[in-house]
């Protein structure tokens, strides 16, 4: 499936989106700021 990055400031909603989108087989990357998403892309 696919790879989402996903960016948020507040550590329950990153886990909430891992919760929801992993058990459908999407490989999720968690980052709490734009510039650390950045240095992922």
């Amino acid at each position: 499936m696919a790879r989402i990055l996903i960016v948020d400031d507040e550590q329950r909603m990153l886990q909430l989106m891992k919760l929801y989108l992993t058990p459908r087989g999407h490989t999720c990357y968690l980052v709490d700021s734009a510039e650390k998403a950045l240095e992922l892309v």
